[in-house]
């Protein structure tokens, strides 16, 4: 995959990730042994780069500038690099599913630290693809990293997500379920979950 080609599907998947993502809170409502758990995750438009797998390479751009060239389709070749590390080629070939993470994540659970080089706190995802998350503070996560990884491979026990809601950051209540377990039998419904966020 060359250049240009990584540039195409970062162009694609950053509609993705605006229409599902970008300055959005996500709720994580999930069931361990005992009782039903959530956490929430802020994504930002400067957390993109990081899922990429891209680096920069022109010293006049950051995270949110990237983000603004590639909304305006204004990044060119010389802008980005490779990862020396190899991720660059496995991030691009899932970005599209992680930029729409918040419909199809069915597992969540904590992270075994048995990557040298990734401090994650918590996974989501499923047996393809993990969404590697950061502890900002009591409930609060952001993403930090995406693998094409199996969660069972890289947590220590999984639980089952019962639904993921949305909301732009600035709102007061979630007002969209974007995941819902096949077999909701804690018939969660959108006022159930702003009575979770609220409590957070």
């Amino acid at each position: 995959m060359n250049k240009k080609q990584i540039i195409n599907i970062i162009q694609e998947a950053i509609v993705l990730y605006e229409k599902n993502l970008a300055n959005k809170k996500i709720l994580i409502l999930y069931e361990n042994e005992t009782n039903l758990k959530n956490i929430e995750i802020i994504f930002q438009r400067n957390n993109f780069l990081h899922l990429t797998g891209v680096k920069i390479k022109n010293k006049n751009l950051n995270s949110k500038l990237f983000y603004q060239r590639i909304l305006n389709q204004r990044i060119s070749l010389e802008d980005i690099d490779f990862n020396l590390n190899g991720t660059t080629q496995i991030k691009i070939n899932i970005l599209n599913q992680i930029s729409s993470i918040n419909k199809f994540a069915n597992m969540i659970g904590n992270y075994d630290a048995n990557r040298q080089f990734l401090m994650a706190d918590k996974v989501i995802g499923n047996i393809n693809i993990c969404l590697c998350l950061k502890n900002i503070g009591k409930c609060n996560y952001v993403p930090i990293s995406a693998l094409r990884e199996n969660i069972k491979s890289i947590t220590n026990k999984q639980y089952k997500i019962i639904c993921i809601a949305t909301k732009e950051i600035q709102d007061k209540e979630y007002n969209k379920i974007t995941y819902i377990s096949k077999d909701n039998k804690q018939n969660v419904t959108i006022e159930k979950i702003n009575h979770i966020g609220q409590n957070n």
